[in-house]
């Protein structure tokens, strides 16, 4: 914990624009004052230094990223030891949790919502995750929405009951002793932040010319946050990052590698493999869902992603603790390396995220 206070002497003498830049690079908060900036920089770094200790010990850091459903529950699992130079994906899989994880009654086509229901369903499924031996989960942070709310629709609710209930179960077991693991709620928001910051909209979605008859492109359509955009930057990303390592061309970006048994599935692929229905080369019973469903792939990716984006956060904070490493005595000339570096971060994410999606 030296380095960390070490850190904060250098977060000290550097501007509110550069924390929040730091703060994307790490998956920390990106808004409020200078002080809320810090604290939310060091509750971050907490959590990656825990991934930290996980990845250099003996069993290595072994994640799941999750992303909730009823009908379109999707997990992806990674691999990271300390002798490995990235991480690891090694499967993915979707799964209906109706039917699957709680009985249903005839003519019901999904799970009532009732607390018995639920709570079996919440225990089947925690039950089931475990068994992947995973030391560290991502699980998808629902948006908050009030439960009073007449608008709310009932599979919502559900999702979100469904996540504290998983997050209850597992969180169980880790107190009793019985699961050596640890819970990270992952953010969609700064998830989407990461993944699609540094993209050249314009080039992509042709709004640089001159628009269709007269007319402008709105802002959701230029906007990269935003859900319709986002979801197939998103989709887009996880394709290109996956479809990199198998094209037999000169493989362009080292952000993870893919066990070779998934290679095998993906090579196995009879579409096209630049753009990979999910689905397809997933294991679980999503693959009996209907052709809709079968070709909706933001689940699987955004589940590839919550793993992902924490793996990123975690090697770009190992990369500020090799700098510390370096510059403990914090002089003014490490103090202006470090803000090198924070630029440097930011510049190299770009780039990448530049080269990295050629169409969406």
């Amino acid at each position: 914990m030296h380095r960390l206070r070490v850190l904060n002497k250098y977060l000290d003498g550097i501007k509110s624009s550069e924390l929040k830049s730091l703060g994307l690079m790490l998956g920390a908060v990106q808004t409020g004052t200078k002080k809320d900036l810090k604290e939310g920089l060091n509750e971050q770094m907490i959590k990656l230094d825990t991934l930290r200790n996980l990845r250099d010990s003996k069993s290595g850091l072994k994640v799941m990223g999750i992303d909730l459903g009823i009908a379109n529950f999707a997990l992806t699992t990674f691999h990271w030891n300390k002798d490995m130079e990235r991480p690891m994906l090694k499967e993915m899989y979707k799964v209906q949790l109706a039917g699957d994880f709680v009985d249903l009654k005839e003519g019901e086509l999904t799970p009532p919502l009732r607390p018995e229901v639920m709570a079996t369903l919440g225990l089947n499924l925690g039950n089931w995750l475990t068994q992947f031996g995973s030391n560290a989960y991502f699980i998808e942070r629902q948006r908050s929405r009030s439960a009073s709310s007449s608008t709310i629709l009932e599979n919502i609710l559900k999702v979100m009951i469904l996540e504290y209930v998983l997050y209850s179960n597992l969180q169980n077991k880790i107190v009793d002793g019985s699961l050596p693991a640890h819970l990270f709620p992952s953010l969609p928001k700064r998830m989407v932040a990461f993944t699609c910051s540094g993209i050249p909209i314009d080039k992509l979605t042709g709004s640089h010319g001159t628009p269709k008859r007269g007319k402008s492109k709105s802002k959701s359509e230029q906007n990269p946050t935003s859900n319709m955009l986002s979801k197939k930057i998103r989709i887009a990303l996880c394709r290109s990052l996956i479809f990199d390592q198998i094209s037999g061309k000169q493989r362009q970006f080292y952000k993870f590698d893919l066990d070779p048994s998934f290679v095998k599935t993906l090579k196995d692929y009879p579409g096209d493999k630049s753009l990979i229905n999910f689905h397809t080369i997933s294991k679980g019973s999503g693959l009996d869902l209907d052709f809709r469903q079968r070709n909706k792939n933001d689940d699987l990716c955004d589940s590839l992603l919550h793993g992902f984006v924490w793996l990123q956060w975690l090697a770009n904070y190992c990369t500020l603790l090799n700098f510390v490493d370096k510059n403990m005595d914090c002089t003014a000339t490490g103090q202006e390396n470090f803000q090198e570096l924070i630029r440097d971060f930011a510049a190299s994410h770009d780039s990448f995220m530049s080269k990295v999606i050629t169409i969406i």
